[in-house]
């Protein structure tokens, strides 16, 4: 019998993303799961440091040493979800 592990599943589905308070919610469908926001090295901003509600969530790419957008995408781009090996 063949067994799927969770690494092996597509879990876009299980997609989430956050708003300038941290409350999670469904992306819109035009969100690629593929963006910053679920690349390894992003990390969010300070609440302080967000744009008003409305326009954006702001983090830093340790990749390329800059702030990006969590709808911005690179080609470094590497899974949250990966397992450390």
């Amino acid at each position: 019998m063949n067994q799927i592990t969770l690494f092996e599943m597509d879990t876009t589905s299980l997609d989430y993303t956050t708003d300038r308070d941290g409350k999670k919610g469904k992306p819109p469908s035009w969100y690629n799961y593929k963006r910053c926001e679920n690349c390894e090295r992003w990390m969010r901003l300070d609440k302080s440091e967000q744009p008003p509600a409305g326009h954006g969530i702001i983090g830093y790419c340790m990749e390329w040493k800059a702030k990006c957008d969590k709808i911005s995408f690179c080609g470094s781009w590497e899974d949250i979800r990966k397992v450390k090996e």
